[in-house]
């Protein structure tokens, strides 16, 4: 089976950028068209190691994505020197998904609780995001292991999300691909807060989730959650 592509519409202006140990944030802004954010680099969570990541911020708005025209979306590729069955396994894990998100602290409440999700499964996150305790459910809606697979929101803050995990075997290893498009909450205001802080904050959340993956995938530490 041919691997699904992980750009369901081409974004207007696609920004690619390096992640660069100890980085600082740079700021661009570009006018005219549908870019409204600005671009950015965030700084690496792991100052002990030098991971070889690559990550290609889409930080326009695209014309073709899930939800219609103009939805946010986040793409980030990262490389993994650990076989392709392994990473699909460790990103669909719940209990590595507690350790990644532990700042956040991150509890499965209902649905599927630990181990790993599949198809048509569900599992309800409870965490604190902006100093306020949230629940966000979720669902398996895709799933060919170990090239691809999906999870949408059914319930919770946004007005709904689509994560698409992409999984390609290369010379090094795999090459993992996320697609995160989203829809905001509240309308008009949603939009204002996405421009300001929701897109950085929501990529910093994927960035921690994947090195986490990358760190357990290369080292012995995947046989502690698989």
């Amino acid at each position: 089976m041919t691997p699904r592509q992980p750009h369901r519409g081409k974004p207007d202006h696609p920004v690619g950028l390096r992640q660069m140990q100890g980085a600082k944030p740079v700021y661009g802004a570009m006018a005219g068209g549908r870019l409204k954010r600005l671009g950015f680099i965030l700084p690496l969570y792991f100052p002990n190691q030098q991971p070889e990541l690559c990550f290609d911020l889409c930080v326009g708005m695209t014309d073709k994505c899930t939800f219609g025209s103009q939805v946010p979306v986040i793409v980030l590729h990262t490389e993994i020197h650990a076989p392709i069955d392994r990473c699909f396994d460790l990103s669909r894990s719940i209990d590595l998904h507690k350790i990644s998100t532990e700042h956040t602290n991150e509890e499965a409440i209902d649905g599927v609780t630990s181990g790993l999700i599949s198809l048509n499964e569900s599992v309800t996150w409870k965490a604190k995001h902006f100093g306020v305790y949230q629940t966000l459910t979720t669902q398996i809606t895709e799933f060919d292991n170990p090239k691809f697979f999906v999870d949408e929101m059914t319930k919770g803050a946004f007005n709904g999300f689509r994560h698409e995990h992409h999984f390609k075997t290369v010379e090094n290893g795999t090459l993992m691909t996320d697609r995160f498009d989203y829809q905001s909450p509240l309308g008009v205001l949603g939009k204002l807060v996405d421009m300001i802080v929701l897109k950085q904050y929501m990529t910093d959340l994927l960035i921690k989730r994947n090195l986490t993956i990358k760190e357990f995938a290369e080292s012995d530490k995947w046989t502690l959650v698989l």
